[in-house]
């Protein structure tokens, strides 16, 4: 039995197709899952000169992003899990790291979009920079309804 599994999402219903696997694994009510994000902030904000506009335009996206996590808690709360947030920060595989180790999490589960050959090779995958690192067991599940694209 895990005590905690680090469930990291990106907003995306990609990311969220793990949760049916947390759920189920998590049934008996006495594992705790968190839930990092890291905010995706906009790409123009290194143009931006204007200081208090970038920190206004960082708080919205901060907003946004707690309340999109806070929807998922509460949808997992609402069928008797424990359920924490996390807001992470720079690079997305470096956020999951530092979560799993700030909060002990045992598990890691993340879903996948399989990318292959140089669309892998270029952009990279979250789950190559996370598995190495990890020290703990990473769970990937790869949606079905994505499997055939």
């Amino acid at each position: 039995m895990y005590q905690k599994i680090l469930v990291p999402l990106d907003g995306s219903k990609l990311s969220e197709a793990v949760l049916p696997y947390v759920r189920d694994m998590t049934a008996t009510g006495e594992s705790e899952v968190v839930l990092p994000r890291v905010p995706d902030y906009p790409i123009y904000d290194e143009v931006l000169t204007d200081a208090e506009l970038l920190s206004m335009v960082r708080r919205h996206v901060d907003a946004e992003t707690r309340g999109y996590l806070s929807a998922i808690a509460c949808d997992l709360q609402s069928n008797g899990h424990k359920v924490s947030c996390a807001l992470g920060k720079d690079d997305i595989a470096e956020a999951i790291l530092d979560s799993t180790v700030r909060v002990k999490a045992d598990l890691i589960a993340m879903s996948t979009n399989g990318r292959r050959g140089v669309e892998r090779w270029l952009i990279g995958s979250v789950n190559d920079k996370v598995l190495p690192g990890a020290g703990i067991p990473l769970l990937v599940i790869r949606p079905q309804w994505h499997a055939n694209d």
